[in-house]
Formats: structure tokens, sequence, C-alpha cells
């Protein structure tokens, strides 16, 4: 299967801002973790807990879903 390249992710911060970021044209993957509707930096949730508003969430496959997203053309 041959795929199109995607747009990178979204992150967000706490307020629900986007995060400025720039990933280098080299880069054909882009990672992140989806939580609550939101797209959150993968490095947030590494150590299996993740701090929110004051709040810190233990890090759950269920409620933390990692994605992948091919920059560049990919195929299976």
């Amino acid at each position: 299967m041959l795929i199109d390249p995607s747009e990178e992710f979204n992150l967000m911060d706490e307020e629900g801002n986007s995060i400025s970021r720039e990933l280098s044209s080299k880069c054909s993957r882009d990672y992140a973790t989806l939580w609550n509707d939101r797209y959150i930096d993968c490095d947030e949730t590494d150590n299996g807990y993740f701090e929110f508003q004051g709040d810190v969430f233990t890090v759950d496959r269920d409620a933390f879903k990692d994605r992948i997203r091919h920059l560049k053309k990919y195929a299976y």
C-alpha cells in the first residue's frame, strides 16, 4: 500500500493553544500521543505520568494513544 504524506501533528499546550515547532525537512515521521482529543508531545508521557493543569494522570494505553504520521510518501 502506498500512502501520501500527512501533515505534522498540531500539538497543544494546557490552554489548548498550538505549540510552535519546526521539524527538519529530513524528518520522515512525526510522533504524538492522543489524549482527550488533543495531541501532546510523546516526551510528556515517557515516564508513565502526565501532568495537566495541576493534576497528574497515570499513563495507560486506553487513554493515551501513541500516533505516527508519515511526512513523506511511504509504502507498507
